[in-house]
This record gives structure tokens, sequence and C-alpha cells, in this order.
């Protein structure tokens, strides 16, 4: 998971404020896009793709985008998206940080988690939203500057709630350099936990146990996931056939990524990209 470091010196400038809802969802974000966007989840969760990490949005939790990220956004499930959002520009400088790592001890701004889980303060900030939304709907000329602290308000409740003191996770940052390390050598024709162990300068079975502990998951079952979601993605969005997708990701034998596909998608890769998307 990561969250922002945020240095601003003026009001934020709100853009939309709505209740979003659709049937399927799924976009990458602009890159020239600098605004930002804090989204209730009412109904249907968000999965985000970020530097090689995976993380989920449920419903009842706060998802704070950060647009100019390279963030690939998709439903989670089948069920239908529907959340109220607040988009904003706001002058200042963001940083990005991994969990595990502690802001700069002369840091000076409030820090934001890019996710905030359901409860009561949620629930709170939630009602917020809804307000501002219904607010700006009467009259934009008239509520834009209270819309704006209103937003100032509702970051600072939440850099409140994340906290000054983050605690450093070293499980947590070991799994994202292990993440880190196979999404870039994913096409490689093996990854071996013994080349891991020599790059983190651990022991083969400490790395393994702590990814485990971590994502539920050894890191051969890691692997062979990421390939397998690679090679769909690979002949969905690029073009390529089977046998390139396998070839792109380090599998030689195209019948040994044939049956990996179909125990991790529930489907061959014919029948998915015929439209039959069923993920186990």
């Amino acid at each position: 998971m990561f969250y922002a470091c945020l240095s601003f010196t003026g009001l934020p400038k709100v853009g939309f404020a709505h209740h979003f809802y659709t049937e399927n969802y799924g976009t990458y974000q602009a890159p020239d896009d600098s605004t930002f966007e804090l989204v209730y989840i009412k109904q249907g969760g968000i999965t985000v793709e970020l530097y090689g990490e995976r993380f989920t949005a449920q419903p009842g939790s706060l998802l704070l985008l950060y647009r100019h990220l390279p963030a690939r956004l998709t439903s989670t499930d089948s069920t239908a998206q529907s959340h109220c959002s607040v988009q904003f520009s706001l002058p200042c400088e963001v940083t990005i940080r991994w969990e595990g790592t502690p802001p700069p001890a002369d840091f000076a701004g409030i820090l934001l988690p890019m996710v905030y889980p359901p409860g009561e303060e949620t629930e709170r900030i939630k009602r917020e939203l809804y307000g501002i939304v219904s607010d700006l709907g009467i009259s934009r000329e008239e509520n834009e500057r209270s819309a704006s602290l209103r937003v100032v308000g509702l970051l600072g409740r939440l850099s409140s709630l994340y906290g000054r003191n983050l605690h450093s996770s070293a499980s947590s940052v070991l799994s994202y350099r292990v993440k880190r390390y196979i999404a870039a050598h994913l096409g490689r024709r093996s990854i071996t936990l013994q080349q891991l162990a020599a790059e983190l300068d651990k022991t083969p079975n400490y790395i393994n146990a702590v990814f485990k502990s971590v994502n539920g998951i050894t890191i051969h079952q890691y692997i062979n996931r990421e390939r397998v979601r690679m090679m769909a993605d690979l002949m969905e969005h690029r073009g390529l056939s089977f046998q390139e997708a396998c070839e792109n990701v380090g599998v030689e034998e195209p019948t040994y990524g044939y049956r990996l596909f179909k125990k991790q998608m529930g489907v061959s890769p014919g029948e998915y990209l015929r439209g039959t998307h069923v993920v186990k």
C-alpha cells in the first residue's frame, strides 16, 4: 500500500462533485492530469494497480486518487459500481511513498493513505461528501468556496486518522521488494528463490515464509498468477497470440502455459478472449 505526503499553500479548487454509477468500470489514469479525487465506495470494489502493487478499495471505504499517477483502476468483481466522488485541484507538492517507509524528518505537510477502510469516521466523511455534492448541485457560485474549505477539512481529518507516526513493517516492505523484482524480471524463463535471496540479502526460506505470511500465497504461486495475468493482458489489449504471450512472460512451452492459464483463470485462453472471464 502507498501513502502520500502533501505540502500545500492554497485552497483546493473543486471540479466535479457527483454520485457515479456504472455497470462496468475500468480506466487508466492520465499522467498529465494533476487533479485529485476523493471517492466514497458505495457499491462494488475498485482494484488499483500501481508500481507493481495491487490493492482494493472495498464498499464503505474511502479512496484518494492522484490522477497524475500511472494507476490502472478496474472493478473488483461483476457488481455494478456506485460511488460518491469529489474531484479537486490543489496547489501542492505530492510525494508517494511505500507504507513501510517513513516520511522525511523535516516534512511539514499532511500524510494521506490511498485507501481508508470502512468505519464510523468514514461514514461521517461520507456524509460530508454527500453535502458537498448537494450544495454544488444547488448553486456552484454560492457554495464553491465553502466546498473548498470542506475538502481541506476532510483531508485534515483523514490525515489525523491515518496518524503522523507510520510504523515500519519489515514484512510488508520485503514483500513489496519481492513483487517489484518479479515485475521487472517476469520475462525470464525462471525466477528462483535463490535469485531473490541474493538480490535481497536474505535466505530463500525466510523470503518465502515472510511473503506467504503477508500475501497468503507462496512466491511460486504469485509468479504463476502474475504470468497468467500478464498473458491475458497481452492477448486482450496488445493483440498477441497465446504463444507470443507465453514467450513474453518466460513460458517456453505453450502446453504448459495453457494448463497454467486454465488453472488460474478457470477458462481456456480462447474462452477468455471470447468473453468468458471467470477468474478463480
